[in-house]
């Protein structure tokens, strides 16, 4: 009931307000507030305070002089003006009202202040017609102003009110520029409607200074900029016409309001779509940002995940690769197959290892080239050699029409190898056993071609645009029982667009084969010479004192097993402490660290040994799971000589020792 009430009071207060100033046949009036205020009531507190506007509308009017009836019936049309116009808005937008949304906006202009409008002037021009009050020959010209004062109401005072704290809080760190709009807003709104003329032609010229800022406000604070603007442009010219200033004069006041408020109905119009475009889009750019942010977030989390995955899958591959070097250098008899699928399955192993974190370095840029001018039958030897395990295990037969000299290419050797290897393994694995592979390479113009073809299952049609996006496999791959992981050709397409080539893919369908065509820039550069002053080998290998930290037992102790055999003096620390206390002791020449150790990581144990050792400090290296090119620069700067990916080759490692 008080909120009611009060309602009711505010209604008519700014009911009193409007009908003192220039109101047409004494009841219609061009500034009405109260239709703003009756809109945002019903809006925000709920229809169910409608008897406020009734009671209020009633009440103003009778105090005006009309009739009892007659006020009864203005007050009927005031009440259903705004009920219906919330009725109206809330059901063209099922949600929530805002005016940072261009559709909301427009509900209040087409809706609100059109549609409803005209249902109150029309029941208010009517009890005053048939009260006697308004003569026929003026029923058009009291009906015009009801309807627009109704529509500035709810188009200057009713964005006004349904601001709120937040909407303006957002903008407190451009408070300068939020007083250089202030100011630019009170010197245009006084030289517009002021006593002031401008040396132009005409005084309509200088309304237009308006626009400018309001586009200033609506642009550049769209949740409520373009609301206080155009209510105190409101203001400002209201008081100055009814002074006589501006450009609206000639006539009496109610023509002069006339004019200025269907100007003022453009002006508000304009602000408030102009504000609304302008909130949804920086609404699209925040949440865009907010899905990049995001999406970074969960790019990041993928790459840590991966480095961990990596390093957790290499951690008990180190023991098991060292493991079977030790077999081998032992002469333990082992059945030759039951060997070969050991070494297989662990090199398959290491390679989707590897692919997974290849995928994770190209989307993010960190592959570096190592290009120089090669032969393209040197890269497709290596690659052979890569993939001739699957091709020997499934009986394909593979036929290379690849000349030995003459087809070069300005590329990183390493990386090219690994996509014919790809290619060669997702043909071998897709074929059926004793297939065909063929190999050929070719040169037209600039442009080196390498095709690998195949006879075996093909690729659907549904399948092709998608056969080099990561993780994407078609049913046809698990026909054989052996599924990839999705990645290989990814890989392919990556590495040879980083190359500045392309690669294709063919096929007429299932059971027609396939052929991979790899397009790359061709050279005819040198190839780089090795330089030939080598130091000459050694026979025999100096015996070192070396230390091995590393929190795994298995691995620690294989490859001390590993070392002691090439007659190398070895000590093992599980933990940073245990390492520290026998580096003290034992003075070893090489110290072997595993970089994810308990309580102090690698890099730490190494600037502690280097700090408190000095000179004495043992020659450092890295053997640790983590393999991407930050953690290798990182293992630079700690001062390692050398930084070994788990799981290491024993030639590789008691080559450096």
């Amino acid at each position: 009931m008080a909120g009611v009430l009060g309602l009711a009071l505010i209604y008519v207060m700014a009911a009193r307000f409007g009908l003192s100033i220039g109101a047409v046949s004494g009841f219609a009036t061009l500034v009405w507030p109260a239709t703003g205020i009756a809109f945002v009531a019903l809006l925000r507190g709920g229809l169910h305070y409608w008897p406020g506007i009734a009671v209020g509308a009633f009440a103003v009017n009778l105090w005006t002089g009309v009739s009892p009836l007659a006020a009864l019936g203005i007050a009927a049309g005031n009440t259903l003006e705004a009920t219906i116009a919330v009725f109206l808005v809330r059901r063209a937008l099922h949600d929530e009202f805002s005016l940072g949304r261009l559709r909301d906006a427009f509900a209040l202009i087409l809706l609100a202040a059109g549609v409803s409008t005209t249902l109150s002037a029309t029941i208010g021009t009517a009890s005053l017609f048939f009260s006697g009050i308004v003569q026929g020959n003026a029923l058009g010209e009291t009906w015009f102003a009801w309807w627009l004062g109704d529509a500035i109401g709810d188009l200057v005072v009713a964005p006004l009110l349904l601001l709120s704290w937040p909407d303006l809080a957002r903008y407190r760190s451009r408070a300068v520029e939020a007083l250089g709009l202030a100011v630019a807003w009170a010197c245009v709104g006084a030289l517009v409607f002021g006593p002031w003329r401008l040396p132009v032609t005409g005084d309509f010229h200088q309304v237009y200074l308006l626009f400018p800022v309001l586009v200033w406000a609506a642009m550049s604070f769209p949740h409520g900029g373009a609301s206080l603007a155009t209510f105190g442009f409101s203001a400002i010219a209201i008081a100055g016409t009814a002074l006589g200033y501006g450009p609206f004069v000639g006539g009496v006041l109610s023509e002069r309001l006339a004019a200025l408020q269907a100007f003022m109905l453009v002006l508000a119009g304009t602000g408030l779509l102009l504000a609304a475009s302008k909130a949804q889009m920086d609404a699209a750019e925040e949440r865009a940002s907010a899905a990049r942010e995001l999406a970074e977030h969960a790019s990041r989390a993928k790459d840590e995940f991966l480095a961990l995955l990596g390093h957790e899958l290499r951690n008990p591959l180190a023991p098991i690769v060292t493991a079977l070097e030790l077999l081998k250098l032992r002469g333990v008899l082992i059945p030759s197959t039951e060997r070969s699928i050991l070494e297989r399955q662990v090199r398959h192993l290491i390679a989707l290892v590897d692919d997974l974190l290849d995928v994770s370095r190209i989307a993010r840029g960190k592959i570096e080239l190592q290009q120089q001018p090669v032969e393209i039958d040197e890269v497709l030897s290596r690659a052979v050699e890569m993939a001739k395990p699957l091709i020997d295990e499934r009986h394909h037969e593979l036929v290379l029409s690849v000349p030995v000299h003459g087809l070069r290419v300005n590329g990183d050797a390493m990386r090219l190898a690994q996509v014919f290897a790809n290619l060669l393994t997702n043909t071998a694995r897709y074929s059926a056993p004793n297939g065909y592979i063929a190999i050929a390479a070719e040169r037209v113009g600039e442009t080196l071609t390498v095709h690998v073809r195949d006879r075996g299952q093909g690729i659907a049609s549904n399948v092709m645009p998608h056969i080099f996006e990561a993780f994407t496999q078609g049913p046809r791959l698990t026909a054989q029982g052996r599924v990839g992981l999705g990645i290989g050709l990814a890989l392919v397409r990556s590495i040879v667009e980083l190359h500045g080539g392309s690669v294709t893919a063919a096929s007429d369908g299932p059971g027609h084969g396939s052929t991979f065509s790899v397009q790359l820039p061709a050279t005819d550069d040198l190839l780089h010479q090795e330089d030939s002053a080598q130091l000459p080998m050694s026979k025999t290998r100096p015996k070192r004192r070396v230390l091995i930290v590393d929190d795994n037992a298995d691995a620690a102790e294989l490859l001390a097993t590993l070392l002691r055999g090439a007659e190398h003096t070895v000590s093992i620390a599980l933990d940073p402490g245990e390492a520290f206390r026998l580096a003290s002791k034992e003075t070893p020449e090489i110290a072997i660290l595993d970089i994810d150790l308990p309580m102090m990581d690698g890099y730490a144990l190494a600037e502690h040994l280097r700090s408190v050792l000095g000179n004495a400090c043992p020659r450092l290296i890295a053997i640790t799971g983590y393999g991407q090119p930050e953690d290798r620069a990182r293992s630079a700067s700690a001062a390692f000589e050398h930084h070994f990916v788990k799981p290491v080759a024993a030639d590789a490692l008691l080559a450096v020792l």
